[in-house]
């Protein structure tokens, strides 16, 4: 045993000038309680401080009451900053100490975090754990600025989850790790597992001129949604244009990994086009923008009646919900790590809004909306699909969109591939936008 330890429940430790500090929660004066509301109010979170990690010594106390699992980092100056959750489920606590870490000054946040973690990202602070929503637990990710948490990204979670860890692997790269319980086996049993995702920091607005892509293009509005042409530098003056219908369309992408296969469709005469249609999920609200994005470019600007789909990432619920309602106008589609299933990514809780249903409404009149549940219409038309996937993508999990979809459409009579890369998951990776046979494959069937 940990000397000066006993009576405490240790909890996150860090170092700093040589000496090794822990949180520990412990009731004050190590009393008995009578009930769980008496115990939380006399609970501590005690700062313990070592030089030999061997004997611990009282440093001072991050809570005097209502004391939980505290997360905390030295900042350059020495001082402590820390993030703590509260007995109780009241709501977490910033708190903030100077050397010798006896007076603290502590804020209410304005919600619950379970299993805190708190950690520096670039400049900024990174805060995760667990929220409650409605009865049901997610574990999110914040931004702490000025003592208030702006959530930034829920992890796919449920049950019994929480204790996330960062580790930066530069400004705009992390890896978080977090425990969760929302799968089941194969037999139906819910299971606890351990996640790893590749956090990646979206750019600012003046960053997104940098890294969107520097083609020259066309912008237009589609009922009020915006949208991009790229247009070959050779327009042949007879016959219709050749093009690549490309989703999702936002802000910041497509971005200027994209350009290596525009360039590629370009050089062959195939233009490029998309429109922003949100994060629609693959909505009927989302498919009538869509639908009328198609028509004005069919209609007004002398493109093909038959465009090619390259989806990327949740680009593939767009298109595809919109291609099997449109079989005659797709020529094939292509899809880098696309998300084919809802139930996977985003989940039918957060879907749900987009589609103006509850989850349980859509989980209802989920074989009318799922990609994966609505293939038919393609294999019937045998348009080809061509897929790359990484095999440890935990986003969004190749046997569970482009794996499962392979199955279905081979089984229906339709025509697919599905090259996967091992040991690659949901990045940046420049194989996903260099690969050679999928763009073969745009440009044979674009054409």
């Amino acid at each position: 045993m940990l000397e000066g330890t006993y009576g405490h429940y240790i909890w996150k430790a860090a170092a700093h000038d040589g000496k090794a500090y822990l949180i520990g929660r412990r009731k004050k004066w190590f009393v008995a309680s009578s009930s769980r509301a008496e115990r939380d109010a006399l609970l501590e979170a005690a700062l313990m401080v070592s030089e030999d990690g061997l004997i611990w010594k009282h440093q001072g106390l991050f809570r005097e009451k209502y004391g939980d699992e505290t997360a905390f980092l030295f900042k350059p100056d020495a001082s402590i900053l820390a993030v703590g959750r509260s007995g109780g489920n009241r709501n977490a606590m910033v708190m903030r100490s100077k050397p010798p870490y006896k007076d603290w000054d502590r804020v209410k946040l304005d919600r619950y975090i379970g299993g805190p973690l708190l950690s520096k990202w670039g400049n900024r602070y990174l805060v995760g754990g667990r929220k409650t929503i409605n009865k049901k637990s997610r574990t999110s990710l914040y931004w702490l600025e000025n003592d208030k948490l702006h959530e930034f990204a829920e992890l796919p979670s449920d049950g019994d989850n929480s204790y996330p860890g960062f580790v930066e692997i530069n400004k705009k790269q992390g890896l978080i790790s977090w425990y969760s319980s929302h799968e089941k086996n194969d037999k139906g049993k819910t299971i606890t597992a351990i996640y790893l995702a590749d956090l990646h920091i979206e750019p600012d607005a003046k960053e997104q001129k940098k890294k969107t892509v520097r083609l020259k293009q066309e912008k237009l509005t589609i009922d009020g949604h915006s949208a991009f042409l790229i247009l070959p530098d050779q327009v042949k003056p007879e016959g219709r244009i050749p093009w690549v219908w490309y989703a999702p369309t936002l802000k910041h992408i497509p971005s200027e990994e994209d350009e290596w296969i525009f360039k590629k469709c370009l050089e062959k005469g195939i233009a490029i086009a998309g429109v922003n249609v949100g994060e629609s999920y693959g909505s009927p609200d989302g498919r009538a923008i869509y639908s009328a994005f198609y028509k004005e470019l069919v209609e007004n600007r002398n493109f093909s009646k038959r465009a090619c789909l390259l989806a990327r990432s949740r680009g593939g619920l767009m298109l595809y919900n919109w291609a099997v309602e449109n079989p005659e106008s797709v020529a094939g589609i292509a899809g880098i790590y696309p998300v084919c299933n809802l139930t996977s990514y985003p989940g039918l809780e957060r879907a749900c809004g987009a589609y103006n249903l509850t989850s349980d409404q859509l989980k209802e009149k989920l074989t009318e909306h799922n990609p994966i549940d609505r293939l038919e219409p393609l294999a019937k038309a045998n348009v080809p699909i061509f897929h790359i996937h990484g095999d440890i993508d935990k986003v969004v999990p190749i046997e569970l969109n482009s794996g499962e979809l392979e199955k279905r459409y081979l089984k229906l009579g339709g025509k697919m591939t599905l090259k996967i890369f091992k040991g690659q998951g949901h990045n940046k990776w420049e194989g996903w936008f260099q690969c050679d046979d999928l763009t073969d494959f745009i440009i044979a069937h674009a054409k």
